[in-house]
């Protein structure tokens, strides 16, 4: 799945969130650590939203973020995202 946003940054720090920002740390298969990214232009609610999707593996999807600039992110349907 291809979502389009507004704003999307894998380096700023936790406290650069702004209004309509959303701040997230990513975690799982493929990523090494923890690795946070601020996005602009999801609901409040996506990520719950993805979470419930992808709850029972094989069942879920991929998605792939792209910003206006070109930034990008892939997020397998494994990867765990906290807020």
């Amino acid at each position: 799945m291809l979502i389009l946003v507004d704003v999307l940054d894998a380096g700023l720090p936790p406290d650069a969130a702004q209004n309509g920002t959303l701040r997230f740390s990513v975690t799982g298969p493929g990523v090494n650590g923890a690795r946070g990214f601020t996005v602009r232009g999801l609901t409040d609610n996506w990520a719950a939203r993805r979470a419930q999707a992808n709850a029972e593996f094989p069942m879920g999807y991929d998605c792939v973020l792209l910003a206006r600039d070109g930034a990008a992110i892939g997020l397998p349907r494994l990867a765990r995202l906290e807020q």
